[in-house]
């Protein structure tokens, strides 16, 4: 099971206008729907799916790093 949190859109038929994430594959699904009541007018709802993020290019980590938690942290553990 996976929880997703995403905006939609009700049009006049009742019919739910939701975007998933990718990764999902088509066909019927079981799915439950919790709407709120304070449902603000649909001008306010921002058109900002999907995220743009920004890639960026890592050669590879450097060969004498170590992540042990003695090495960040050293000898107090915090």
């Amino acid at each position: 099971m996976k929880t997703i949190e995403t905006k939609g859109r009700i049009d006049d038929c009742g019919v739910l206008i939701a975007q998933l994430p990718p990764g999902f594959p088509p066909g019927e699904h079981s799915v439950i729907v919790s709407i709120r009541e304070d449902v603000s007018p649909q001008s306010d709802l921002p058109n900002t799916f999907p995220i743009a993020f920004k890639t960026i290019a890592l050669d590879s980590w450097p060969r004498q790093s170590t992540y042990r938690r003695e090495d960040i942290y050293g000898d107090q553990g915090r």
